[in-house]
């Protein structure tokens, strides 16, 4: 749990040790470990009504499995680990055919690492529902990162049969087989037809054709991989059941991360507006806002997220940067730039400031200051691509072609869907400075990697420079 949800809970909690679980299930003959002992009143306003509710049902019922699962339900949501394990056990010993109790038990032990005790509890779960596909794969997981590589080969094998549309069971099925020396290219295959943007697949399967010598293959999958940065979700009703019991601020938050990375915006804003209402000053959902309402066009409620933010604490400099894109994407380029500069003066070595700031200036013809602070940007993030390509943009422009090139030999790593420009400004680049075995080469390479990415306007464009240098040579 991270430091600031532990501060908003302001939890104070002692657990009894858990006895140990039976990997054959539990039995009602076995003595209930104790209630967790919780002190309510210490738990922050917008949760104690909740937590106490349902810590005064589980003490007025205290043999009845609903209560302390309830109980254990809402500690979980407040990722309240060791102590919902405790009521989870509770439940599970009084109802020892249920199969959420069990499920959730095994969940909570995984979460703190428990590995080997949480496959038991799992194992007996499937007992009770045999093809509840997330419990499946959390049990592969756990046996794949306790070595049990066969094991987890097998339950994923089921999983398979079971849920053929599932990509996260193929890709558990290819991950077990290569653990255990056998090829998991087809496997890896599925799940990426199944997710085109799976990375984790793709760079799985790229490193699956390399091993079979297949570089063409390796390559395509592996710039696939850099280009997706996503893992599919299973739909997980029972979890989600726990995750709808928050009401604090962290899980809103993390929510909001999670579909705004999933480009799901209105999802994501109204996700940060809830951990807001929870923590009104929980700087970072208003920081994440600023952005997400200039995508969605509406200026003012950014603008009002960037003075809540600055309010706060007014030397953050991602306020001041993100209000100077949410300017810049308004057009206008004068208070961007005074923005960007607030940013600079609070963080000097501040790389996306220094690059925004460099266009600005660049647009203003102001040529040796946008260097300047292009190269400030690259000296403090030597991998800062595009600060790279647009220094390299204004020197060529200059007339100062070699250190132009210099700058552009280094965009063509890692390989992504940028590479195809940088290949481009690299020839020209070249034509420029009169070395045509290169401009010829770097041509071809963007327009067949453009080809390739489905750039067809970019490709297009290559291949009529490519023409207009050759028919100059002749």
């Amino acid at each position: 749990m991270s430091p600031g949800l532990a501060s908003f809970l302001g939890i104070l909690i002692v657990a009894p040790v858990l006895s140990a679980c039976s990997p054959t299930g539990p039995s009602q003959a076995r003595r209930l470990p104790e209630l967790p002992r919780l002190r309510p009143e210490s738990f922050a306003a917008a949760v104690r009504k909740q937590v106490n509710e349902a810590y005064e049902q589980a003490q007025a019922n205290p043999n009845q499995a609903k209560a302390n699962g309830q109980l254990g339900m809402i500690l979980h949501a407040y990722q309240q680990y060791d102590v919902a394990a405790s009521c989870y056990e509770r439940a599970q010993l009084l109802e020892p055919e249920t199969f959420r109790w069990a499920y959730y038990l095994a969940v909570v032990q995984g979460a703190v690492g428990k590995n080997e005790k949480a496959a038991a509890l799992l194992r007996h779960a499937l007992l009770l529902q045999s093809d509840y596909l997330p419990a499946q794969l959390r049990m592969a997981d756990y046996l794949y990162g306790s070595g049990r590589f066969r094991e987890s080969r097998e339950i994923c094998e089921r999983a398979v049969k079971e849920h053929p549309e599932s990509p996260l069971a193929h890709y558990g099925l290819g991950r077990a087989r290569s653990a255990l020396g056998e090829t998991g290219v087809e496997s890896f295959r599925r799940a990426c037809e199944l997710a085109p943007d799976f990375a984790a697949a793709h760079y799985a399967l790229a490193l699956a054709y390399r091993d079979l010598a297949d570089a063409a293959k390796s390559r395509e999958h592996f710039t696939l991989y850099q280009r997706n940065r996503k893992k599919p979700r299973t739909e997980d009703p029972l979890l989600e059941a726990v995750n709808q019991l928050s009401l604090g601020p962290q899980h809103h938050f993390d929510e909001g991360r999670r579909l705004e990375a999933e480009g799901k915006i209105d999802q994501a804003v109204a996700e940060y507006e809830r951990a807001l209402e929870a923590e009104p000053d929980l700087t970072q959902a208003h920081l994440n806002l600023i952005p997400l309402f200039a995508a969605l066009g509406q200026w003012q409620k950014a603008e009002i997220h960037y003075r809540a933010a600055i309010e706060i604490n007014p030397s953050l400099p991602e306020s001041h940067y993100n209000f100077g894109v949410l300017l810049s994407r308004q057009g206008k380029f004068s208070a961007a730039a005074d923005a960007f500069r607030k940013a600079i003066s609070t963080n000097p070595l501040y790389p996306e400031a220094h690059n925004n700031l460099g266009y600005l200036l660049e647009r203003e013809g102001r040529w040796e200051e946008a260097i300047k602070h292009y190269q400030v940007a690259i000296d403090n993030k030597p991998d800062y691509r595009q600060a790279r390509f647009n220094l390299a943009r204004v020197l060529v422009s200059r007339g100062r072609v070699e250190p132009a090139i210099a700058e552009l030999l280094h965009t063509l790593t890692p390989e992504d869907e940028n590479t195809p420009t940088f290949l481009y400004a690299l020839a020209g680049a070249y034509a420029r400075a009169g070395i045509l075995e290169k401009a010829t080469h770097y041509f071809k390479e963007a327009r067949r990697l453009a080809a390739a990415l489905g750039q067809n306007d970019l490709a297009s464009s290559i291949e009529k420079d490519q023409k207009r240098m050759n028919e100059g040579v002749r």
